[in-house]
């Protein structure tokens, strides 16, 4: 972080910021023809910017000048998108300046998401902090880890938790139940680390797992380059887990393992023993952390929506009506009796909010109730006919929401979704309703199992705990036929058998030594599978392929 003294400040507010402004009108006109005309302007921003020592914003421009030049416009296929970024990162770098003018701070690292977003538009590798930083000493990676390669003997180990690692960044990415998807891969970290031979293995593992706690924790922002970097981790994993993971280039680069470390040095130690295994490692003191640049980017973001705000609104608004429309029905003064003007907001914000996410059909019905509940009278008595419509209305919202998970879709699926009969809506609507009603049952007692074999692997619970081991796998087993899910309730079977004929039935010498932990991969497969089923994705099988090779492994 770098302190701006009152004459810098001046300078930002006056010539940088008419530059900026100049550059962001500009930019709306852009295209490869005029594009040398306004690389001029960037090299004013670029001279301000070192002048006063603008790091971040001067690092910005740099990376514009350089998408502009002929070599990078020969590679930008689509002139709309390049018109995009370079407004996008002026707009950016304007706040930017705002934040500084406020904070009186600049951190080099504050733009790396639009210097990357423009680094990709050329088809090339993503920045990161590392990069940012030059005069940081970085601890290197023993580079005997690229001759050592992770596995040995338990390489079948490694390649079941390329499957989880999988299952849980698949997840991450779609933004499905990222809570547990971060709690897969920090528990696949963790196992790599327990598994690694080497101690500089050991470091890296513990430094990849402090980053994914930190990104499920809410400690490190979720950028897509950070995404990128759990996609980079998977691709190692793919390597270590190939039949010979020695050949070929190193599961290890260089620059990846600064990039995670760069990362765990944006935040403070948890507690002592953390402290002393950064130490250890040579985790550098960068002096800020990712508070610090957060507190910039705020700015940056201050008018940017959440993805799928809508949708969440309306799940809000539609449960709150329809609790009033259900008092109404059920008080004591009688059918009909309803605060009209209230029920009235909800109908005109709910046909609002239809239309903003494409569905024209739903935001129709609703300004209609909306404009019938104005022309009415206001002495909250409304007709059964009147009540009977909003409720109908209220539930074809409902459908809608359960049709898509509470995600919001795109305006071609909500097109397509309102084309359909109202009846077969319903009709789906309520078998779908079933189905996540037993997936959640699943859930809930797929929770209760893991608690138990804990407590069983740890020793503080035997036999005792059979009857409700075998309670829960028999209810998980009932629930999936009837929803004719065959395959799942078939491994669940064959769950319920390890646990008393080989676990119980004092059978498992035999078996190898990590046996517990390969079972509770094989119930972390069930517990994804009904995760996907409850997101809509009933197609892919892959955990339970997974699941079933986990107990074909333990012999049932």
């Amino acid at each position: 972080m770098k302190t701006l003294n009152s004459q810098v400040v001046e300078l930002l507010e006056g010539e940088l910021g008419f530059v900026l402004s100049e550059a962001e009108k500009k930019a709306e006109a852009l295209d490869p023809e005029n594009a040398s005309a306004f690389v001029e302007l960037l090299t004013q921003i670029q001279g301000t910017c070192a002048l006063v020592g603008l790091e971040s914003l001067r690092r910005l421009a740099d990376e514009l000048v350089v998408t502009l030049n002929k070599d990078s416009l020969a590679k930008i296929v689509d002139p709309e998108q390049l018109k995009e970024r370079v407004h996008n990162s002026l707009v950016a770098a304007s706040k930017l300046v705002k934040a500084v003018i406020d904070t009186r701070t600049d951190n080099t690292c504050a733009l790396l998401p639009e210097m990357s977003a423009l680094r990709r538009l050329r088809g090339e590798t993503p920045l990161y902090e590392y990069h940012c930083l030059k005069q940081v000493n970085w601890p290197a990676l023993d580079k005997a880890v690229a001759t050592n390669p992770l596995g040995g003997e338990q390489q079948e180990d490694v390649k079941r938790l390329l499957h989880l690692y999988q299952f849980g960044l698949l997840d991450v990415i779609r933004n499905n139940n990222r809570k547990k998807a971060f709690v897969i891969l920090f528990r696949v970290g963790k196992r790599l680390e327990d598994i690694a031979e080497l101690g500089a293995e050991k470091d890296y593992w513990w430094v990849v797992s402090q980053v994914i706690r930190a990104l499920a924790e809410g400690r490190l922002e979720m950028q897509s380059e950070r995404l990128r970097l759990l996609a980079a981790v998977e691709k190692q994993i793919r390597l270590l887990a190939a039949d010979d993971p020695a050949s070929g280039r190193s599961p290890y680069p260089e620059g990846l393992w600064r990039a995670f470390v760069s990362l765990v040095a944006l935040l403070d130690s948890l507690d002592e023993a953390d402290q002393a295994r950064r130490e250890e490692i040579g985790v550098p003191d960068l002096g800020f952390g990712e508070q610090d640049i957060a507190s910039i980017r705020k700015y940056i973001a201050e008018d940017v929506g959440g993805e799928g705000k809508a949708f969440r609104s309306l799940k809000d608004l539609i449960w709150n009506t329809r609790f009033l429309l259900d008092v109404s029905e059920d008080g004591d003064n009688g059918a009909g009796a309803i605060s009209v003007i209230e029920v009235k907001e909800a109908f005109t914000k709910m046909a609002n909010l239809w239309g903003q996410t494409g569905f024209k059909g739903l935001s129709r019905r609703f300004k209609l109730l909306a404009t019938r509940l104005s022309d009415g009278d206001t002495d909250d008595t409304l007709s059964q006919e009147m009540m009977v419509e909003m409720i109908d209305a209220i539930l074809q919202s409902e459908c809608a929401l359960i049709e898509f998970d509470y995600m919001e879709p795109s305006r071609i699926q909500a097109k397509e979704w309102e084309s359909r009969p109202i009846n077969e809506i319903l009709q789906h609507s309520l078998l779908k309703t079933a189905q996540i009603a037993v997936l959640d049952e699943a859930a809930v007692r797929l929770d209760q199992i893991k608690e138990l074999l804990t407590e069983v692997s740890s020793g503080y619970a035997g036999e005792d705990a059979l009857p409700e081991l075998e309670s829960a796998l028999e209810a998980i087993a009932a629930g999936a036929r009837i929803i004719q899910y065959a395959r799942l309730a078939a491994l669940t079977d064959r769950s319920l058998k390890f646990i008393k004929e080989v676990v119980f039935a004092g059978q498992t010498s035999q078996l190898m030594e990590n046996f517990w932990e390969v079972f509770a991969d094989g119930i972390s497969c069930l517990e994804y599978y009904i995760d996907n089923c409850k997101a809509g994705y009933l197609e892919d099988e892959a955990p339970l392929d997974t699941a079933d090779k986990c107990l074909t492994s333990l012999g049932v």
